[in-house]
This record gives structure tokens, C-alpha cells and sequence, in this order.
């Protein structure tokens, strides 16, 4: 809005009037053909084959969607997505709609009998289903699993069977029965210091980086990432005109909102991917980057690693220094470290000239300051005391 806004500096007391509820402006949107299109690269970039899940989490903030605006929170667009997905992901298991500001269910009841037939599995959690009466638009759905923490649906199980009697699993609901507390001791930390952790980092490093600094090949790291892993990225403004950057970018000195920027945090094995694979070829000079180990247990492992890269992108080559933050985890069902979190953040080189520049501004200043300081001593009358001499300690 930075761009679309003008700032009114007056004396005069200015009246702003809030209207509750949705703009008339997305009441009133039309459902374009490039619209559509947009949505259906959005729902197959989050429909996993193997699982039968269909992620739509923040779905307004998918990066398919471009410049197209797509809350779920208004009912003719939830009806749109609802139809799309029978058509385009008919054998769809799971559907996750968590994090979509939903504050009813009713767009499901529209749906005709037998298009979501598959379906036995829905996410609605972190929404505004405030209703417990909203659960009945689920009815003709035949769910077994539904999970509901994080809205004001916080009933008892039962009153929610009452109204899903077919619910086998039930999840986010608040329990009659009274919770034992147990009190969980703090995990005693081992830093990095022996040899095997260094190993076990350089040949982490080895094998990420060979799949990593290739486009095309970094599908193929979906494997070493964990069920709930994350990726996070950190840019300067100065580098949104590479558009992945300004894609991913959770940098908090960037303008954005809040929720835009918690959307753009990566969540799953295939949305990590698919991320990475926007990145632009990146070639890293593995020779010269500095790690530091955080932490080091029998399960858990934190280092980063500090370094520069050749950036390629579609405005030539840049050199780039980067520090990006890993935490592995073992899974003991197969012996095998896959990473839980991966940030990485991503700043352009200082030239030499601006060095400079920065260095005389900040050493000017500072004399100003000292200058100014000394001055208003004098006139307090205030004497510093002279430092004392310190002689050369003979070798």
C-alpha cells in the first residue's frame, strides 16, 4: 500500500470511519479465466500423490496465485476452490485448510453429493469457526478424521459427535477428564568438540551442496528433510528484484505484514522443495566456509555454516555472502539425520568504496558527538581526569 497511499501531515483532527465486515471490492470479485488457471497451479503445487493431501494452508498467499487475491474466507471463493479440487484432485484424501481466517463451513454444504467422495480426512484448524451449528454444513462429507483446535469450536467430544457421529478420530476439542502434569527435565547440551561431529558436518555439507547448487537436481533433497521441516529465508531489500527472493522472503526490516511474512515460512518436505527450486543456480565455494556447532546430542544436531556463493540469475552474476542455520534430527526408524529446520540468509557483498564511506561517516559522527560532549562540559565546569600512562611491560 506504500505505493497506492498518501501521508496527510495537518493540525486538524481527521475522522476515520471503520466499516465492519468484508471490502465490497472482494465481495464483488469476478472469477476470471486466468483467475482459475492461477488456482489450479496453485492446487497441484500443494497436492502430494503419495499421501493423497491437499496443503491449502495460507492459501491466499501461495506464490501461484501472483497477483490474484483468493481468501477462503469468502464463501464463493472457498466454493470455486471446492469444485476445482474435484475436478483436478478428485482421489484427494486430506485436505489441510488451517491458517485461512474460515469463519463458516458452509461453502462444503453447496457441494453436491459424491464430488468429494475420497475425502476422509479435514484440517480446519487455526480458523474462526466460532458456531458449533457450522459443523453440520460436514454432514454429507464421509470424514473419519477432523482436527479443530485453534477456533472457538472448543466443545466437548461428544457434543461434536453428536453432530459427526462418523468422526473416528478427533482432534483439537476440549477433554472432560482432567490432564496429569509432567514436568519435562531440560535436555543437557554437548557442544561440538569432538571429531565425529566435525566429520559428520563436512560430510553433510559434501552431500547437501551437490544437489543444492544445481537447479535441477535439488528435488532430489525432498528425502533428507523431515515430515514437518521449514525453510525460512532472509534477503535485503536491495535484492527483491530476484523473484524468488521476494517470494520467500521473511526478512522483518522488509515491508510487509505480519501475517504475509509468517506465510511465507515453508512447512513440509514438498513445499521446502519446491521453494529451493525457484532459488536461482547458486555455486558455493565450499573451500572457504567457516562452521559453528551449536549443539550436539544423541538425537539432535545444530551448526551453521558461513561462506559466499556465484549467484546466477536473470540479471547476470553477483557474488553473495550467506549464513544459513541447520538443525537435523535422527529419526531412530531408520538411523538416518534428516533436517528439521533450514534458514537461510543471503546478503550482497560490501563493496570497498561503501566501506569507506560508512567508515568516515561513522568516525565524523563520532567526533561531532565527542566535540559537542567536550563543549557542554566546559560550560558545566566539569574537568576529565587525564588518563594515566601505561609503560611497555619489558619481554
Amino acid at each position: 500500500l506504500q505505493t497506492k497511499l498518501n501521508l496527510i501531515f495537518s493540525c486538524q483532527r481527521i475522522q476515520i470511519r471503520v466499516i465492519d465486515g468484508i471490502p465490497e471490492h472482494t465481495l464483488n470479485a469476478v472469477i476470471t479465466s486466468e483467475f482459475e488457471a492461477a488456482a489450479k497451479d496453485a492446487l497441484h503445487s500443494s497436492y502430494d500423490d503419495a499421501t493423497r493431501t491437499l496443503n491449502l494452508s495460507r492459501f491466499h498467499a501461495k506464490p501461484e496465485l501472483g497477483v490474484h487475491f483468493c481468501p477462503l474466507y469468502v464463501d464463493k471463493f472457498l466454493v470455486g476452490v471446492l469444485r476445482l479440487i474435484s475436478k483436478e484432485t478428485p482421489q484427494v484424501s486430506k485436505i489441510v485448510l488451517s491458517d485461512n481466517y474460515l469463519c463458516s463451513l458452509k461453502p462444503f454444504s453447496e457441494i453436491p453429493n459424491g464430488l468429494l467422495a475420497g475425502l476422509d480426512c479435514l484440517d480446519i484448524s487455526s480458523n474462526k469457526i466460532g458456531d458449533l451449528r457450522d459443523l453440520q454444513h460436514l454432514a454429507n462429507l464421509k470424514l473419519k478424521s477432523l482436527i479443530v483446535q485453534g477456533n472457538g469450536v472448543a466443545n466437548l467430544k461428544n457434543d461434536i459427535l453428536a453432530i459427526l457421529p462418523q468422526l473416528q478420530n478427533l482432534q483439537g476439542c476440549r477433554q472432560s477428564q482432567n490432564k496429569e502434569n509432567v514436568s519435562m527435565g531440560r535436555p543437557k547440551l554437548k557442544l561440538f568438540g569432538s571429531a565425529v561431529p566435525e566429520n559428520f558436518v563436512n560430510n553433510f555439507i559434501k552431500d547437501f551442496y551437490q544437489f543444492f547448487d544445481h537447479p535441477d537436481q535439488r528435488s532430489q533433497l525432498e528425502q533428507r528433510y523431515h515430515e514437518l521441516a521449514t525453510f525460512s529465508l532472509s534477503v535485503p531489500d536491495s535484492m527483491k528484484h530476484v523473484l524468488a527472493y521476494r517470494l520467500y522472503n521473511r526478512n522483518c526490516k522488509t515491508p510487509q505484514s505480519a501475517f504475509a511474512r509468517s506465510a511465507k515460512l515453508q512447512v513440509g518436505p514438498k513445499a521446502v522443495v519446491h521453494a529451493l527450486g525457484r532459488l536461482p543456480k547458486m555455486e558455493t565455494y565450499l573451500q572457504g566456509v567457516n562452521v559453528d556447532g551449536q549443539m550436539s546430542t544423541a538425537h539432535v544436531r545444530i551448526f551453521t555454516i558461513t561462506g559466499r556463493f556465484m549467484e546466477y540469475s536473470s540479471t547476470g552474476r553477483d557474488l553473495r555472502n550467506f549464513q544459513r542455520s541447520f538443525v537435523l534430527e535422527l529419526q531412530e526408524s531408520s538411523s538416518v539425520w534428516v533436517i528439521k529446520n533450514d534458514m537461510l540468509c543471503i546478503i550482497p557483498l560490501i563493496e570497498g568504496k561503501s566501506v569507506e564511506r560508512n567508515i568516515k561517516a561513522l568516525s565524523e559522527s563520532q567526533v561531532d558527538s565527542g566535540l559537542e560532549m567536550a563543549a557542554q562540559m566546559e560550560k558545566m565546569n566539569i574537568k576529565m581526569a587525564t588518563p594515566p600512562l601505561i609503560s611497555t611491560i619489558p619481554k
